[in-house]
């Protein structure tokens, strides 16, 4: 049986990046890069007219009630991230998520901040 890549990353076991194991992370990396892109490129009208918060509901595993980031922002593999509702992360987030980023309710981060999956939280 194969074992999930994004566990084996998150355990730090070796995962050699040209076999059929990596494949889903590449994938999650491009499905993610893409509205990266997407949302740096056009952020302000995206933040009057809703559609951020569709394209932040699309990246992520998860986006709680009044839960928000502003842009630019650079999250490698979305669906391993989920934040939980009134979570407000400000401008220029780099998320290094493999083995998974939560954010309980009513967390925030400051400006230019980097969440990696291995650093431990701190509650609300």
């Amino acid at each position: 049986m194969s074992k999930n890549v994004f566990e084996m990353m998150s355990n730090s076991e070796p995962v050699d990046m040209r076999t059929a194991t990596y494949q889903p992370a590449r994938e999650e990396m491009a499905r993610t890069g893409a509205i990266n892109y997407e949302i740096n490129q056009s952020w302000l009208p995206m933040m009057t007219d809703g559609r951020l918060q569709e394209k932040l509901t699309e990246m992520l595993n998860g986006l709680g009630a009044g839960s928000s980031i502003l842009p630019p922002l650079q999250i490698d593999f979305g669906r391993q991230v989920t934040l939980a509702n009134n979570v407000f992360i400000n401008h220029s987030i780099m998320m290094s998520a493999v083995g998974g980023i939560e954010i309980e309710e009513g967390g925030s981060d400051r400006p230019t901040s980097q969440l990696d999956h291995r650093q431990p939280r701190p509650k609300g």
